[in-house]
């Protein structure tokens, strides 16, 4: 329980410490205007009693002065200070007078402030043994501008010098410039509530082996079947038959002849002696198709041998 109302009071603390920066806020929220940028409205030589210009925004409570710029020295004086109708004072606690704070352009002067509500007048008064040189603010006052106030209504305040003496009661040259507040809205400001979109990107990442598509080869061995080479031997008494005839012959007791016919003539040519009579016959392709010209030539060597029996 004790916790809480420790963590209440502190709230409560920083919640007034809130309130008063907003009032400090508000209460300087107005913009008095140098003299450096009132320069044409001074003279110089004399001395120059200034009203102030201020900017402020509407139910503002404004503090406005009257100054003195190229001071020559003045003691007795009475000045008055006269403001719209519109304008509210703020006055002391009594409500009697104004509510004035005392400035460098005042020092060392027995002075004072009072104020005509019908007339709307502020007036100060002073006097002095001594002169009073100093340049500044004479006085302070304060005004609270109108709630209803509109951007560029101004509300003058004039001065009236009823007199402005040196110490010795002599007359002081002086330049009365007057003053207004004028009401300037805030800049208008834009407040552009960025919308800040986190967005949280899911990354996936996929790693896969990389698929090679492999059109493998396919080999084909192709077993090329080599032409079968027949060989067929025959063996018999007679010779191959061919363009030349050939006839291989073995009688007993003589040597071998060989007969060989061109062009209608048959030649006999004699050779060794052989113990065996082979006829060999050489033919390459199919096997049968071998056996069928191996009967072909066995019948036409048949058919020679008997040819040459009946020739001799």
């Amino acid at each position: 329980m004790r916790a809480l109302k420790k963590v209440i009071a502190i709230v409560s603390s920083m919640t007034a410490a809130v309130g008063l920066a907003a009032s400090a806020v508000s209460v300087l929220a107005f913009k008095q205007v140098d003299l450096g940028d009132r320069a044409s409205e001074l003279k110089n030589g004399v001395t120059n009693i200034i009203a102030d210009e201020v900017y402020a925004e509407p139910g503002e409570t404004v503090s406005f002065r009257v100054m003195l710029k190229n001071n020559t020295g003045y003691a007795p004086s009475g000045i008055s200070l006269t403001y719209d109708s519109a304008l509210t004072p703020v006055l002391t606690e009594d409500g009697k007078k104004p509510d004035l704070t005392w400035g460098d352009a005042s020092y060392g002067l027995t002075k004072g402030g009072s104020i005509n509500f019908d007339k709307h007048l502020i007036g100060y008064a002073s006097s002095g043994m001594d002169n009073c040189e100093r340049d500044g603010a004479i006085y302070t006052a304060k005004f609270v501008v109108p709630e209803d106030a509109k951007e560029g209504t101004v509300y003058p305040l004039t001065l009236d010098v009823d007199k402005f003496l040196d110490a010795k009661t002599d007359p002081v040259a002086y330049n009365a410039v007057n003053g207004w507040i004028r009401i300037q809205l805030p800049a208008a400001t834009t407040t552009t509530a960025t919308s800040v979109t986190t967005v949280t990107t899911s990354k996936t990442t996929v790693s896969s082996e990389p698929t090679t598509s492999k059109s493998e080869s396919t080999k084909i061995s192709s077993s090329t079947t080599p032409t079968a080479t027949v060989t067929t031997s025959i063996q018999t008494d007679v010779s191959t038959v061919s363009n030349t005839s050939k006839t291989d012959r073995q009688d007993p007791g003589s040597e071998p002849t060989t007969a060989s016919r061109e062009n209608g003539v048959t030649q006999t040519t004699k050779k060794p002696a052989s113990n065996t009579s082979t006829t060999t016959a050489t033919k390459t392709g199919d096997a049968g198709v071998g056996v069928a010209a191996a009967g072909l030539m066995i019948a036409g060597a048949a058919a020679m041998v008997c040819k040459q029996k009946k020739e001799h």
